[in-house]
């Protein structure tokens, strides 16, 4: 939402530092979207995710005893 904003402003004639503080924002956003894609703390994985990881050495371990 705030791409079409600094380009407005960049074709209006505004300061670079307006068209800077409205672009840097969504860049910022982009970025950290694409990021959360491939990776998220742990904090915010679901509920269900971390029991997951949890359970998982435990199963190598049952499996290894066999």
């Amino acid at each position: 939402m705030l791409a079409p904003l600094a380009a407005w402003a960049a074709e209006n004639g505004a300061p670079d530092a307006v068209t800077a503080a409205a672009l840097l924002p969504a860049v910022a956003g982009i970025l950290i979207s694409l990021l959360s894609i491939v990776w998220l703390p742990r904090f915010m994985r679901p509920a269900w995710v971390r029991t997951a990881e949890h359970e998982e050495p435990l199963r190598l371990q049952q499996k290894g005893r066999r």
